[in-house]
């Protein structure tokens, strides 16, 4: 019984998984600006061109 072994595995799973999470929702949200962009939706279809 090696508890430093189990709470080691025990904080990288959740660690892990909350970066992908976090990672994951950037990339959605980024994708989504974009799409939204794309399709003209952002500022009324008005190029931000200054």
């Amino acid at each position: 019984f090696e508890p430093e072994i189990d709470s080691e595995d025990a904080l990288k799973i959740p660690v892990i998984a909350i970066v992908m999470i976090v990672i994951a929702g950037c990339i959605i949200l980024f994708l989504i600006l974009v799409i939204l962009r794309m399709r003209g939706w952002l500022g009324g279809g008005v190029p931000e061109d200054k």
